[in-house]
């Protein structure tokens, strides 16, 4: 450890505690790095995270975008096991879910979600897996086995990502094979019969040739109690998750070929239901770990399974980089679920299957000369999905209605231009085309019912998303920037329209507009890393849900807009102590929305307003966009030191918390996470000759609970879904060779 002056030390003790109570996610220093179209394992040395950003390889602080981005160790230190675990460790990021219909995860950036719907509806942010985009949020949930890092890119990237990343986009990016022979592996056991193993080999096959396999399982046994008379005691919550990950890469010269493929499994009881009757506040089954079901539990439970292949060609043509990226992915979810554990509840079994198949094609290519970077790409998207959807079924009964089957065809150019007008001032200009055609049909036949058994439709958009930037860089530990983009949303149907609904169950599509200033800054030999973000935009066409009294229904209704900050840390006053942590102040309201009034969604106290037709409304501008909490805040500690002989200790901490975030536009308090989220986790270890760590590890310490979501059915019932993940603890060993 270096030698520290006294005055010098008080300083850095000051600065150290600041750190500490400084809210602020996680972030790597890094050290300039040259840009290629090449693998960027190559180039994440000493501690260096490049990452793909713009669709080429950069160092991180040379990217003028708002992204927080974490390595494998990082997303170890910080027990970030999927997608899922982000929330705390990103500014302005949100994860929230509901199960059952939709089985679906949704994230929000900068208060912009997108709506829980099985098919037939864009989201807000576009998921990746080593470059291919993701039908679904949920088909990026999965257990991170062999992932190299994952980024967090905040705001529209409509230029660069087309379609569906108005709120920002999530990559993941898994590892390549090695030159050399690499193995490594880990288990844990804790409470709960909760494991988790995972491990991953990697080496050479010939001189052109290496290849890597990798698996990861986990799960946790029974530890929610069924309430429902007669079957009083019964153990539920039983999960388990597989994924399995293969790939051979061909090398030669300045040609590279990765042939990849992966299946992934989860099965798990849908989130733990709570249950408030509003008229009188009963409110069962939360705080104690408990749920309720009504005496069916073959309904119970959903699977679901995920797999897909891919073929990623980079190419060197003179002072041309080149990718080819080919790729198929399927994604399955059969649905079994109570909604409630009333049995004069008249809705409360659903049984369902949503399938997603996908086929893409993208190219593109990178050019650096001596003051001009492009980048110029092409990509084709295919989507097939069917929705298949049950109520109150019998045993044995196959009648679904509605049966969904919609397809989507997406073609776009896309580029952009940087070009250096000083040696120090850089202007950005990107533009992109993008046209799509989605054909769908909603069928009710099955249920007898009339007038409308059949709904067909089809929807079409062309759009033009575009940026423009300025990046100065004074020296090469600062940057700032600043910049105004557009992201969209493409157009969407229904999927549960009604066999009484009349006209056309479609929607349009919506936009964004995004304002954003930004400085990337090192100091003190790169110990201290500071980012900061502010942003303002503007949302047109909002597609919101609303009720026809029998249905969901989902309409361009709404606008609103957001500003906000967003602050990152990183801080190593002395050798083996790091503190990071980030912040952010986010004001996402609606600015015009008149919202029916229904026993589903009453007035509230807001101002009354007119709707077409004559029927009642509620003013909600100024209220809250769903899913978007006002305040966010986490920190990360970690501590590392030599022990006796070649051992080393191993600490981290991790603490962050979420303000209110409400459901739904009213702003209703009972659907929400009234006095916000909190979550603490901690990690400790002891490692011996670097290849194997004993590990302590505790997630959730304070065992708080709160909704990922809820529901008003009516005047009297909501139903929230909620995060019942009690406090874990438990013990596990790594392994590397």
């Amino acid at each position: 450890m270096m030698a520290v002056s006294t005055g010098t030390g008080r300083w850095l003790a000051a600065a150290s505690l600041a750190a500490i109570f400084l809210p602020g996610a996680a972030m790597a220093q890094t050290a300039p790095a040259e840009e290629s179209g090449r693998p960027a394992a190559a180039q994440a040395e000493n501690g260096e995270i490049v990452v793909t950003a713009q669709r080429r390889e950069e160092a991180l602080q040379n990217v003028p975008v708002a992204i927080s981005a974490f390595g494998a160790e990082g997303l170890a230190d910080r027990q970030i096991m999927s997608a899922r675990d982000l929330a705390g460790s990103v500014p302005s990021l949100d994860v929230s879910g509901q199960r059952g219909g939709n089985s679906s995860t949704s994230f929000t950036i900068r208060g912009l979600s997108e709506l829980a719907a099985a098919i037939g509806a864009p989201t807000s942010t576009a998921t990746y897996l080593d470059g291919i985009y993701l039908a679904v949020p949920d088909a990026a949930v999965f257990e991170l086995d062999a992932v190299e890092r994952i980024e967090v890119l905040r705001g529209p990237q409509g230029t660069l990502y087309g379609r569906n990343a108005t709120a920002g986009a999530i990559n993941i990016i898994t590892r390549q094979p090695t030159n050399t022979l690499t193995m490594n592996a880990e288990a844990s056991y804790g409470n709960l019969d909760a494991y988790r193993v995972k491990a991953w080999v990697s080496g050479p096959l010939s001189e052109n040739f290496t290849a890597s396999l990798s698996g990861a399982m986990s799960g946790r046994g029974d530890y929610l109690t069924n309430l429902y008379p007669g079957r009083e005691g019964e153990r539920l919550g039983k999960q388990r998750s597989r994924t399995v990950r293969g790939k051979l890469k061909f090398t030669s010269g300045d040609v590279d070929a990765t042939l990849s493929g992966d299946y992934s499994t989860d099965r798990s009881l849908p989130t733990p239901i709570v249950y408030t009757n509003a008229a009188n506040g009963e409110f069962v089954g939360f705080g104690d770990g408990k749920i309720i079901y009504t005496n069916a539990p073959e309904f119970v439970g959903n699977r679901s399974e995920s797999y897909g292949g891919s073929l990623i060609v980079n190419a060197r043509a003179g002072d041309w980089d080149l990718t080819s990226i080919t790729a198929y992915r399927k994604n399955n979810t059969d649905i079994n679920l109570d909604l409630f554990g009333k049995p004069a509840f008249p809705l409360t079994k659903i049984a369902g299957e949503i399938m997603r198949e996908t086929i893409s094609e993208e190219v593109k290519g990178f050019y650096s000369g001596e003051r001009v970077k492009l980048t110029i790409g092409g990509n084709y998207y295919h989507e097939a999905g069917t929705y298949s959807q049950l109520r109150n079924p019998i045993p044995g009964d196959t009648r679904f209605a509605p049966v969904v089957d919609s397809t989507l065809d997406s073609y776009a150019l896309f580029g952009q231009l940087e070009y250096d007008l000083t040696d120090t001032l850089t202007a950005v200009a990107g533009l992109r085309y993008n046209y799509e055609k989605r054909n769908f049909v909603i069928d009710y036949s099955a249920s007898g019912q009339t007038p409308n058994p059949v709904f067909r439709g089809r929807t079409t958009d062309n759009e033009w998303p575009w940026n423009i930037g300025l990046n100065f860089k004074p020296t090469g530990d600062l940057l700032f920037y600043a910049k105004v983009s557009q992201g969209y949303l493409g157009p969407g149907f229904n999927q549960l329209p009604g066999n009484r609904f009349t006209g056309d169950p479609s929607f349009g599509r919506q936009s964004v507009l995004s304002y954003e200033i930004g400085a990337k800054t090192q100091w003190l030999d790169d110990r201290l890393t500071l980012n900061l973000a502010a942003f303002y935009y503007k949302y047109k066409d909002i597609a919101v849900r609303t009720s026809n009294g029998t249905e969901y229904l989902i309409s361009n209704a709404a606008s609103s807009s957001g500003k906000g900050f967003e602050a990152e840390l990183s801080f190593t006053p002395v050798n083996g102590l790091t503190f990071s942590g980030n912040a952010s102040w986010v004001r996402a309201t609606y600015s015009d929305y008149c919202e029916p009034v229904e026993a589903n969604a009453p007035r509230l106290g807001d101002a009354a307003c007119p709707i077409a037709g004559g029927l009642p409304g509620a003013d909600r501008s100024g209220n809250f966009l769903t899913g978007a909490p006002e305040w966010m805040w986490g920190a990360h500690a970690k501590y590392s030191t030599p022990l006796a002989g070649s051992a080393s200790l191993q600490a981290n901490l991790s603490y962050s918390y979420q303000s209110t975030i409400y459901y739904n536009a009213s702003n209703d308090p009972l659907l929400s996470t009234l006095g916000g989220r909190t979550r603490l986790d901690a990690m400790l270890g002891v490692a011996f000759n670097d290849r194997v760590e004993i590990y302590l590890y505790g997630q959730n310490l304070a065992n708080n609970r709160y909704l990922l979501n809820s529901t008003r059915f009516n005047a009297t019932t909501i139903i929230g879904f909620t995060d019942h993940s009690p406090r874990t603890y438990g013990i596990g060993v790594k392994w590397r060779l």
